[in-house]
């Protein structure tokens, strides 16, 4: 049997494709917010919430991809709009959580 036709084989190469672009997007979120200091409220909250989203697919690499980037999002983010702050309680979470694991 050929293992390059399996359906395993298939669901990997999926994965790590969907990896490698959510480590990949994140760095460029986190590029931006590091750069703009200042975004506008409303884009400032799709980074955060896209950062959320991204932690539930590369919960351990997120937190490299910070480190790399050399961004303080504790710094950057907080006290822009109350719904930025409730996405960053979540992120915080969702670090503290892949950090202990």
């Amino acid at each position: 049997q050929d293992i390059m036709n399996t359906n395993e084989s298939a669901k990997f190469v999926t994965l790590k494709v969907y990896n490698d672009v959510a480590v990949e997007l994140s760095m460029a979120v986190l590029k931006y917010i590091k750069k703009t200091k200042n975004p506008p409220e409303e884009i400032l909250y799709r980074c955060v919430k896209s950062l959320v989203k991204f932690s539930h697919i590369i919960h351990k690499d997120l937190l490299s991809c910070i480190a790399m980037i050399q961004v303080d999002l504790d710094e950057l983010v907080p006290g822009k709009s109350t719904r930025i702050d409730e996405e960053m309680k979540v992120l915080k979470s969702k670090l503290v959580s892949s950090a202990t694991s």
